[in-house]
């Protein structure tokens, strides 16, 4: 299809000549100034859906890239608005940076392969380790939440899906600020669960989950889903909660890979008073 496209741009005058040849034939068999007119008309109509298939066609060819182009530029946007302001872990409000250090980077990258049937589900992106991609980060949509990075190679990454029972991630539920951990048991590729949220907090269908602040790999305040169903098993003092996730795990092509820059220096801190405490 592709080539057959690229043949009509590349031939498209001569295309056009044989069209307007047609309709001269046409015309110089008709002597009739009626006929004529409507000779003339029925060209023009010719012409003017010719240059418009044209037009079209390359607009399709050229979609790609414009599609890149604005993922790119999506990227730099939220790595700026991220360079200014950081979140402090110990509350939900976001501060001023003052001494510009930024804390995230956004890197668009194209899912080339995905699973959602599986019992351990996985993507891979169509960037790696040369465009700066690194294992640990997390991977999001506009929508919401998709997966941590695993591996690395040089031009491609492959990734945890949340529909993976490897991925596990602390979130928030709107607007009570109770946290609990998202996981996936399997089944529905548009729902997760959420446990560990004490029983007296007042929940209800409809209400927002969000990745919290006490994730180290994903921003806080990054949708995930909506509060679809929560039971309270008989004996818990937490609910079974029913997340209807915001991404179709189906339907992913463009997302962005967040990095945390103090990521590490986060966990080393955090290890090292573990050691101390043992």
């Amino acid at each position: 299809m592709r080539k057959f496209i690229a043949f009509l741009i590349k031939r498209h005058i001569v295309v056009l000549f044989l069209l307007l040849q047609s309709a001269a034939l046409l015309l110089s068999a008709r002597q009739n100034a009626y006929q004529e007119a409507e000779y003339f008309s029925s060209a023009n109509y010719l012409i003017g859906s010719y240059y418009n298939f044209l037009h079209n066609t390359v607009t399709f060819v050229k979609l790609s890239s414009v599609n890149d182009s604005l993922s790119e530029e999506n990227a730099r946007l939220k790595t700026s608005l991220y360079s200014f302001q950081r979140t402090d872990s110990s509350s939900k409000n976001t501060v001023s940076d003052t001494l510009n250090k930024q804390q995230y980077t956004f890197t668009w990258a194209k899912v080339v392969n995905s699973t959602t049937h599986l019992t351990a589900n996985y993507l891979t992106l169509n960037k790696g380790s040369l465009q700066g991609i690194k294992p640990r980060s997390a991977v999001i949509t506009p929508q919401g939440i998709v997966g941590i990075v695993n591996q690395v190679s040089p031009h491609f990454a492959t990734v945890i899906s949340v529909l993976n029972p490897k991925f596990r991630l602390s979130c928030m539920i709107e607007p009570v600020h109770y946290a609990g951990v998202l996981f996936w048991e399997g089944g529905n590729h548009r729902e997760a669960i959420l446990n560990d949220v004490p029983r007296h907090v007042p929940i209800k269908k409809g209400m927002k989950i969000l990745t919290s602040p006490y994730s180290n790999i994903f921003p806080s305040g990054i949708p995930v889903g909506f509060i679809s169903n929560y039971e309270l098993p008989a004996g818990s003092n937490t609910y079974r909660i029913t997340v209807q996730l915001n991404a179709d795990m189906r339907n992913l092509d463009y997302i962005y890979v967040v990095d945390d820059l103090f990521k590490d220096e986060r966990e080393n801190l955090e290890k090292n008073m573990t050691e101390d405490e043992e």
